[in-house]
């Protein structure tokens, strides 16, 4: 395979997608994950993957498309929903992103790295420096799957089964 560029995550990202299989939730202290093999894309080897906490519902929940870069997964997309704020703060970040807070929704697309080489970021930079906003926020879980249908052009992540919360969802 030839050496990956940002100009193929951004067609990946971009590309219609959809979940093989049916993928289930694993459970772990502090953390639930969905993993599911991804095709439509012509760029190796996707990955899916959700992770939330369990014991807080509609909080703190990250979508993520991984690549397999070196040996290891590399997410090169992030929607981040009611999570950290993320404030833009590297000085890597690109005229009028830089320190410019992106809220605590907000998309790491792959578009906003173009100007940073897939060794550095990859390497240096594993968690995405960039990120926008995203209004408006998704109210409830079943919205925030649909956002991220729509992002990341994967329709089947409608159809996905609903973490295992350990107490009741409440919409914010």
């Amino acid at each position: 395979m030839a050496a990956i560029i940002t100009a193929d995550l951004i067609a990946a990202l971009k590309a219609p997608k959809r979940i093989l299989g049916r993928p289930e939730w694993s459970v772990q202290p502090q953390k639930a994950e969905l993993v599911a093999a991804i095709d439509g894309a012509a760029i190796g080897a996707l990955t899916f993957r959700m992770r939330v906490c369990p014991d807080e519902p509609d909080h703190a929940i990250a979508a993520m498309l991984e690549i397999l870069w070196q040996g290891k997964r590399r997410n090169f997309a992030r929607f981040d929903w009611r999570g950290s704020e993320h404030g833009n703060l590297d000085q890597i970040c690109p005229q009028g992103y830089w320190q410019v807070s992106a809220g605590n929704t907000h998309i790491h697309d792959p578009g906003l790295h173009s100007h940073i080489e897939i060794e550095y970021l990859f390497g240096k930079y594993r968690k995405l420096p960039v990120a926008s906003q995203i209004t408006p926020e998704p109210n409830e879980f079943a919205n925030f799957l649909g956002v991220t249908a729509d992002l990341f052009h994967i329709e089947s992540v409608k159809g996905l089964p609903h973490p295992p919360w350990t107490t009741p969802s409440f919409n914010l």
